[in-house]
């Protein structure tokens, strides 16, 4: 599937999806963590906007 994030068009599988949006958020606390709250809220909309896309597909119902 593709989806539109602020990043850019990504292409990949749900489950491909699902890891880059937990990845994205692990990075936003990196990056606060090391006081670059720029990168860390860009990192975190990123998260957010693929998590929405996949709930809003029921990615996350059982």
């Amino acid at each position: 599937m593709t989806i539109k994030t602020s990043a850019g068009k990504i292409n990949a599988s749900k489950a491909t999806l699902n890891k880059l949006a937990l990845l994205a958020g692990t990075a936003a606390e990196r990056y606060r963590n090391d006081g670059m709250n720029a990168l860390a809220n860009e990192a975190d909309e990123v998260a957010e906007e693929i998590h929405a896309a996949l709930a809003d597909l029921g990615y996350y119902e059982f």
